[in-house]
């Protein structure tokens, strides 16, 4: 059970700490229309230093004195250095009605995105993930968003804050290839996939080469990875052929999260009259037919503008 659940079932709290953990809990109170009683600290010196400061405290001693122990429910909201010895004083009193918050209490709910701009040299990634959170932030208003690298092995903190994450979304990019045991393209291994769940969802993702039907070590790692319930978006028809291979039916071919904006309105006001001036995007991929592309471009335009991805 985590906080929210807790403010719901009770009507009554008092909040251990006047910290960061305590004014915390103190506006989630405020907001849901709780009583709260009052702040508790450890002793008397503690709460007269909060007294002067205009709020309503008092020692844990002073608490118990007043018969107020078991009239409503205590929240422990204090540091993860402190909950153990605070928790302690409580059993030692006879105390049993309290509640240690997490720090996920105050993320739920959770999501997470794995950022391919984070650690990457491709510029691309930059325009991508600006489509994708153009389409995930309005749905998600009052969820916790964490930022994960997608390309480097997941760490410790990353994997603890993931498991944080009912759904975790990975974007628009060749992430996927038919050999994920040999030619790793993001942090999902055997090692971690466990731990990580079915939560992964993709959008407008790609496979990285135009290769045979994935391995079995690829098929088991997606099927392990990748949400049950919900559609993966993948960029192409190839990609989403690769994954029905690898026994992930729901999945719908949408192109790139980078084109989802191109409607019919929009489209109506692309000029279609020959411009003086001219963008060449290049990438590593194939100089020679970039030298090309140059020579055409520089023969019909005034001013040519390049953006190296």
């Amino acid at each position: 059970m985590g906080l929210k659940e807790v403010i719901q079932k009770n009507k009554r709290f008092a909040i251990y700490g006047c910290g960061l953990y305590g004014q915390l809990v103190y506006g989630m109170l405020r907001e849901k229309g709780s009583e709260i009683v009052s702040f508790i600290v450890s002793n008397e010196m503690e709460a007269e230093k909060y007294r002067q400061q205009g709020k309503r405290v008092m020692s844990i001693i002073e608490w118990e004195q007043r018969h107020e122990s078991n009239k409503c429910l205590i929240i422990v909201a204090v540091s993860e250095k402190y909950k153990g010895e605070i928790v302690n004083v409580l059993k030692q009193r006879g105390m049993d009605n309290y509640y240690v918050v997490k720090d996920s209490d105050f993320w739920e709910p959770t999501i997470g995105v794995l950022d391919t701009t984070i650690s990457d040299q491709n510029q691309g990634n930059a325009i991508i993930m600006e489509a994708v959170y153009k389409h995930i932030l309005p749905r998600f208003t009052d969820h916790y968003l964490f930022k994960f690298p997608y390309w480097d092995d997941f760490g410790k903190h990353t994997i603890e804050n993931m498991k944080y994450c009912k759904e975790l979304f990975l974007g628009g990019t060749n992430a996927l290839n038919s050999e994920m045991d040999i030619d790793k393209c993001f942090g999902v291994n055997e090692e971690n996939v466990e731990l990580i769940g079915n939560k992964l969802i993709l959008m407008g993702v790609g496979w990285l080469r135009y290769e045979n039907e994935p391995n079995q070590f690829t098929k088991n790692l997606l099927r392990r990875v990748l949400h049950t319930d919900y559609l993966h978006s993948v960029r192409d028809s190839y990609t989403e052929e690769q994954l029905k291979k690898a026994g992930i039916m729901n999945v719908v071919n949408t192109g790139c999260p980078t084109i989802w904006g191109l409607s019919k309105e929009h489209c109506s006001q692309i000029p279609k009259i020959k411009s003086k001036d001219a963008l060449i995007m290049f990438s590593l991929a194939n100089r020679k037919q970039d030298s090309k592309i140059v020579d055409i471009v520089t023969k019909n335009y005034e001013k040519i503008y390049y953006w190296v991805q």
